[in-house]
């Protein structure tokens, strides 16, 4: 069984896992980056050391990125 406080702790560390992947990423952990890469790796793993056997199902999804610096004009 485990105390509360040890349940907090252990969120904690993979909270702070995920930060440190975002903070490796831009920032970043949204869905095709690389950020949502390391972070699917990381839940795998954890899953994996635990005992069970993952696979990933890939989909498609409509998204919006923007790639060039915006501008403004008056017109």
């Amino acid at each position: 069984m485990f105390s509360a406080g040890l349940m907090v702790d252990r969120a904690r560390t993979h909270l702070q896992a995920f930060q440190d992947i975002a903070t490796a990423n831009d920032d970043n952990r949204a869905s095709s980056t690389p950020g949502y890469d390391a972070s699917l790796e990381y839940v795998q793993d954890l899953l994996d050391e635990a005992g069970w056997e993952t696979t990933v199902d890939p989909f498609e999804f409509d998204y919006f990125e923007e790639l060039s610096d915006p501008i403004f004009q008056q017109t």
